[in-house]
C-alpha cells in the first residue's frame, strides 16, 4: 500500500515537472518568435520565481482547509483547465496571455511542492525517508534534463501547438495519479483539522517556528545563500564562461548540463542504495555535500580545459545531491509533523526570494567583472555556508 502511494505521489510530481518543463520551452519559442527580443525573453524566469514566492506566502491559509491530496488534485486539475483555455487561444493570444497564463500555472506548482514534501513523511517509514527522497530527486531531474532535450527536438521536427497538447497530455496524467492519491489518503491534514488559528497566524505559523528554532534558522539561512549561488549555474550564465573562459563551441555547454545531471543521478541511484548508512549520518552527509560543492566550484573557476570542466561538473552533480537529498530528510525528520508543510512554504518563499536576486544581481555583475570572479567568489561563499552548518549541526557532525 505505502509503496504504490509512494509511486503514485512520484509519478505525479514527474508527470507535471515533464509538462512544466515543454511548457516553459514552447513559451520560449513562441515569446521570441513573437517579440525578437531576448530581454523579454528572459522575463519568463522572473515571472515564474516572483509569483512562486507569493504563492509560498500565501498556501499555509489552505492548510488548515483542504487536505494535501486534494491540494494537489486541485492544483493539477487547475492546470489542465489552463491549459485547455491556452491551446484554444494560442492562434489570437496576445504575449502578456502567456504570461498570465505562466503566472498561474507557477502559482499551482508552489502549492504542490510543499505538499508532496510533506507526505512523502506520512508515507514513509523514518529508516527509509532517505531512499524515498533520492527516489523523488531522481525522478524529477530525470524528466527535466529530458524533457529540456526533448522539447527543443520536438520544436524543431513540429510546431509549438504540438508540444502544447503533449503538456496538457502528461498534465492529465499527473491529474489521474492525484485523484487516486486523493481517494487513497482522503484525510491527510497539513495541521490538525478543525484548527480555528485567524489567517494571520496561520500566515506567521511557518516563519515563527523557523525563527523560534535555532537550527531551523541557520538551516534556513543557510538555504538562502546557497539558492543565490545556485544562480551560478543557471543555463546563461554558464554559456558565458563556456565561451569566454573555456573558448569552446555551445555543445560543449550541453555536455556541461548532462554532466551535471549525470552526477545527480549517480548520487541519487547509490543514495537508495546506501540508504540506511546515510541516515545514521544525515548531518555529515549534507556537510561534505557543501564541502564538496565549495571544493569543485572553486577548480572549476580557475579551470580552462574543457574535458576536466565536465569531469568537475559530474563531481558537482553528485556534491549537490548529497546538500539537497540530506536536508530535505533532516526537516523530515525533526520539524513536528503538523508544523512541516507551513516550514516548507516559508522556506520555499525565501529560496524563491534569494533565486530571484541572486539571478538580478549576477547578470548586472557578470556584465561587469569577469565571469571567473562570480564562481571564485561562489566558491567561498559555499566554503562559509559548509561552516556554518557544521557550526549548526556540531554535536552531529563531530
Amino acid at each position: 500500500m505505502r509503496n504504490r502511494t509512494f509511486a503514485l505521489l512520484v509519478s505525479g510530481r514527474g508527470f507535471n515537472q515533464a509538462g512544466m518543463v515543454l511548457y516553459i520551452v514552447s513559451l520560449m519559442h513562441v515569446i521570441y518568435a513573437e517579440t525578437a527580443s531576448p530581454f523579454i525573453m528572459s522575463l519568463i524566469p522572473v515571472t515564474i520565481t516572483g509569483v512562486r514566492f507569493l504563492s509560498s506566502l500565501i498556501v499555509p491559509l489552505l492548510f488548515q482547509r483542504v487536505t494535501l491530496t486534494r491540494l494537489l488534485f486541485i492544483a493539477q486539475g487547475t492546470k489542465v483547465v489552463l491549459m485547455l483555455a491556452l491551446l484554444w487561444a494560442v492562434p489570437f493570444a496576445p504575449v502578456p496571455v502567456w504570461f498570465i497564463v505562466i503566472g498561474l500555472l507557477a502559482s499551482f506548482d508552489a502549492w504542490a511542492d510543499p505538499c508532496s514534501y510533506t507526505l512523502i513523511p506520512r508515507i514513509i517509514d523514518p529508516s527509509k525517508r532517505v531512499a524515498a527522497n533520492s527516489k523523488a530527486a531522481v525522478v524529477n531531474e530525470t524528466t527535466e534534463m529530458g524533457c529540456w532535450a526533448l522539447g527543443g527536438v520536438l520544436l524543431a521536427v513540429t510546431h509549438s501547438q504540438f508540444v502544447l497538447w503533449i503538456v496538457l497530455t502528461v498534465y492529465t496524467i499527473a491529474a489521474v495519479c492525484f485523484f487516486i492519491l486523493m481517494r487513497r489518503l482522503p484525510d491527510v491534514f497539513a495541521n490538525e483539522e478543525g484548527s480555528t488559528e485567524s489567517f494571520s497566524s496561520t500566515l506567521k505559523k511557518g516563519w515563527v517556528t523557523i525563527l523560534q528554532t535555532r537550527w531551523l534558522r541557520h538551516t534556513t539561512g543557510i538555504s538562502f545563500f546557497s539558492s543565490i549561488i545556485s544562480v551560478i549555474w543557471i543555463a546563461a550564465i554558464l554559456y558565458v564562461f563556456t565561451e569566454e573562459v573555456l573558448a569552446v563551441s555551445e555543445a560543449w555547454w550541453g555536455l556541461l548540463n548532462a554532466s551535471l545531471f549525470i552526477g545527480l543521478m549517480v548520487a541519487g541511484i547509490l543514495l537508495q542504495r546506501y540508504d540506511q548508512f546515510v541516515q545514521l549520518y544525515l548531518a555529515r552527509v549534507v556537510f561534505v555535500g557543501f564541502l564538496g560543492s565549495a571544493i569543485l566550484t572553486l577548480l572549476f573557476s580557475v579551470n580552462t580545459v574543457p574535458v576536466v570542466a565536465l569531469i568537475l561538473m559530474i563531481g558537482l552533480g553528485w556534491f549537490l545531491q548529497l546538500e539537497n537529498v540530506g536536508t530535505q530528510t533532516i526537516y523530515q525528520a525533526k520539524v513536528e509533523e503538523g508544523l512541516l508543510a507551513n516550514v516548507y512554504a516559508a522556506e520555499h518563499a525565501l529560496s524563491m526570494l534569494a533565486f530571484g536576486v541572486g539571478s538580478l544581481l549576477v547578470g548586472i555583475i557578470a556584465e561587469l567583472v569577469d565571469i571567473r570572479l562570480l564562481y571564485l567568489v561562489g566558491a567561498f561563499i559555499l566554503f562559509a555556508v559548509a561552516l556554518w552548518w557544521r557550526h549548526t549541526f556540531s554535536r552531529e557532525i563531530i
